[in-house]
This record gives C-alpha cells, structure tokens and sequence, in this order.
C-alpha cells in the first residue's frame, strides 16, 4: 500500500478560528471567559464543507473562494456553535446545582449527613428492608420532598 504524506491542510481550519476568536472577543468578559473555545471551533468545523489543498496555490485559491462565498456560512456557523457552547455550560451548571439539591434533600430524610452519590443505592435499599421489617416508621411528610428529589434526578 502506497504511503500517504501530510502534506494538506483544511483551508477552512485557519478561517474558522479567526472567527470564533473575534465572536468570542465581541461577548461580554463573563460569558466570554466560560466558554470551551476549541468546542467552540470543532462545532464549526463540523457545519462547514472541509476544503483541502495540498500547494500554496490551492492555499490561496480555496482561501479567496471562502471569503468571497462562504464568509456569511462560517460567521452563522460560528454564532450558532457559541450559542450550542453556552447553552451546554448552563444546563450541565444546573444539572449540578439539581443534583447538590437532590442529594441534601435524600440525606435529611435518610438521615445520613455523609451520604455520597455512589452510597445512594445500598442506602436505600437498606432503608426499605429496615422499613419492611417494621424496624423504621413511615413518615408521611417526608414524601412529598422524597418525590421533588427524584423527580429532579429523573428530569436528566
């Protein structure tokens, strides 16, 4: 099998990392400073036709075409990829923040200050043996919180 050499590179590489960086410089510092670039980028990438060339002519050509026909697609792509970027940030924040409250509301009815996510199972389940053992009462007000827990959990 004959051996390929690297010798090309994707025109649009170069165009769509300008333009990610000037978007991003354009956001306000606090949104701008939460955002995965290099996401930021990959996402464009993949919504833009790759354009390789293998000489510096190729280069040149494929680069004027781009700028001359494609400068819109690439600033749409890269706006729609920050948006994408920022609206995984603040749902993978929430999701935390619903997980922390869930996990505090399972400790107090459980009353296990110490409870972690990995303990959550075996605790339960050890909880509902002693329940259907008669060796701990039901307590009826603890429902309706138990069910604002897990209906968090199973929100994801």
């Amino acid at each position: 099998m004959p051996r390929l050499h690297s010798s090309y590179r994707n025109v649009m590489e170069p165009l769509a990392a300008m333009e990610v960086e000037r978007q991003i410089r354009d956001l306000p510092p606090e949104r701008a400073g939460r955002i995965d670039r290099n996401d930021v980028l990959v996402r464009t990438l993949n919504r833009l036709p790759p354009l390789y060339a293998t000489t510096a002519a190729g280069w040149n050509w494929h680069r004027q075409k781009v700028r001359d026909s494609l400068g819109e697609e690439i600033r749409c792509a890269t706006a729609k990829a920050i948006r994408e970027a920022s609206d995984r940030d603040g749902n993978e924040a929430r999701s935390r923040e619903d997980s922390q409250a869930a996990l505090s509301d399972l400790k107090q009815l459980l009353g296990c200050q110490n409870l972690s996510w990995p303990d959550v199972v075996a605790v339960i389940s050890e909880t509902l043996d002693k329940t259907a053992e008669g060796k701990i009462a039901r307590h009826p007000s603890n429902n309706a919180r138990l069910r604002r827990s897990l209906s968090a959990l199973g929100d994801r």
